[in-house]
């Protein structure tokens, strides 16, 4: 089983070897925009901009992109809040950017534990834990926590932007 939550601090679980959704987690202001995602992917990746932000005429061919996020304002607010809960361990920050409703992410497993904040837009979520598919929609401000080796996927629903944060315990 799968515990879902609403509208609780991140202080107030022990995030350790089971799969967590938290609808509108307390968190710092984790609203992000287009404008300034856009702007990021822009810049990290060379693409042309209009005045606008992105020239995102040729969407169709970008389906996604992942690019480091801590120069963002808002995803550096909402790092120090996860980094709180294991400030011995190193964290490892990424955005991940879906344009196409239906693009779904490979089946895979991670290292390390992973804290996923829906920034923008919505994504559905495959997690496959002790031997069963759990499917869990994220609307903008939802969290999911997955544990480390727990597979999962991932299926953009509508033009979406997530923080994903991983921990990497320092030896």
């Amino acid at each position: 089983m799968i515990v879902e939550e609403k509208d609780k601090k991140l202080e107030d679980y022990i995030f350790d070897r089971h799969p967590i959704v938290i609808r509108n987690p307390s968190l710092p202001e984790t609203s992000l925009n287009w404008e300034e995602c856009l702007s990021h992917l822009a810049k990290c990746y060379k693409l042309n901009t209009t005045a606008h932000g992105v020239d995102l005429r040729y969407a169709n061919e970008l389906k996604a992109f992942c690019t480091s996020g801590e120069d963002v304002e808002n995803v550096k607010k909402i790092v120090d809040v996860i980094q709180n809960l294991r400030p011995s361990e190193s964290l490892n920050v990424h955005l991940y950017y879906g344009f196409l409703p239906g693009t779904p992410a490979a089946f895979h497993d991670d290292p390390n534990d992973v804290f996923y904040i829906q920034g923008l837009g919505k994504s559905k979520w495959y997690i496959d834990y002790n031997k069963e598919l759990y499917e869990k929609e994220l609307n903008q401000g939802d969290l999911i926590y997955i544990p480390k080796h727990c597979t999962h996927g991932v299926k953009t629903l509508e033009p979406r932007v997530g923080i994903s944060i991983s921990f990497i315990k320092n030896c």
